[in-house]
């Protein structure tokens, strides 16, 4: 930049192997040298720069129009890997119901610990003897709910591929808002019912030859089981996921506001308390992204590459 020879990006290898059209804005990264940043380690919050030593360069490009705003992300791998098939995510696409608030699909088995306590627990924090307004006929959470996470590891080995689905709901008393989750997993043979409800007391479980359906909202299940519309177009596509925005934020934002204010003690003036960060820091972001209906990512594998496309659909 002072005039002096150098290397530039343009003619570094994994800047070329991951070229794509440019967008009106563009982002690229040289992995190999952010991982050695004492900077990185300490602010990336994904904290994955282990999973991130597969990956030599990333490049994201945005694009605008009318209807939606699209972000096209390359990463290019150190060595070739095996291109991806995206035939056991098909098969579990028909799973989602058209209002989903949100889903995703990937390979293998769901995070054992998704549903390794029980449905019906329920955190309850600083109760004692003397606190007479808590409930006592509510399940209370309980670290030991986790010890179903090894068998539940145990059963869940042989699967080939699954969804999660998750949403928002108001409650009949028209004050709370509950979040409800679904989850079906594609396994390499029939599945066993009664083994499989022993496994996961509190859920509603239901099983259709090598799909596993698991909910904690009966409805939800049955919308599950009825299906959708999506499809998974591509062949390599190896995660594929959506937040329904314009439908959830608000539910979303009734909801982190309870959570907020539920043990909070109001400051003497208002200027002296910092912003509750989910009800407020979030709600604002949220409120200002509020013309975009959707995010979608679909991630395809193409072995010595991995590709993302993030589009962001804005309201009609």
């Amino acid at each position: 930049m002072a005039g002096q020879a150098g290397g530039s990006l343009a003619t570094e290898g994994w800047f070329q192997r991951a070229g794509q059209s440019q967008g009106e804005v563009r982002m690229a990264a040289n992995l190999e040298l952010l991982a050695k940043s004492p900077h990185f380690k300490s602010y990336w919050v994904q904290r994955n720069v282990a999973e991130l030593a597969a990956y030599e360069g990333a490049m994201a490009d945005l694009t605008r129009s009318g209807g939606a705003w699209v972000e096209s992300r390359t990463m290019t791998r150190r060595q070739a890997g095996a291109v991806g098939n995206g035939a056991a995510l098909r098969s579990l696409a028909r799973v989602v119901p058209n209002d989903a608030g949100y889903y995703h699909l990937a390979f293998g088995a769901p995070a054992a610990g998704l549903l390794a306590t029980a449905a019906g627990a329920t955190f309850r924090e600083g109760q004692n003897e003397t606190d007479l307004e808590t409930m006592i006929d509510v399940v209370p959470f309980s670290a030991a709910g986790a010890g179903n996470e090894a068998a539940l590891a145990a059963a869940f080995g042989n699967a080939t591929a699954h969804v999660v689905v998750r949403g928002t709901r108001v409650q009949q008393d028209q004050v709370f808002v509950a979040q409800t989750m679904g989850v079906a997993v594609a396994g390499a043979g029939n599945w066993n019912l009664a083994a499989m409800r022993a496994l996961l007391p509190g859920y509603s479980v239901a099983v259709a030859g090598t799909t596993l359906y698991v909910a904690n909202h009966e409805p939800l299940l049955r919308a599950m089981q009825a299906g959708g519309t999506l499809t998974v177009g591509e062949e390599r596509t190896v995660y594929l996921a959506s937040f329904r925005h314009a439908t959830e934020r608000a539910r979303l934002e009734r909801l982190t506001a309870l959570i907020d204010r539920a043990g909070a003690t109001p400051a003497e003036q208002p200027e002296q308390r910092q912003p509750e960060f989910f009800s407020e820091n979030v709600a604002n972001l949220s409120q200002v992204l509020g013309r975009f209906q959707t995010a979608t990512v679909a991630r395809l594998d193409q072995g010595d590459k991995v590709t993302e496309t993030v589009t962001y659909a804005l309201r009609p």
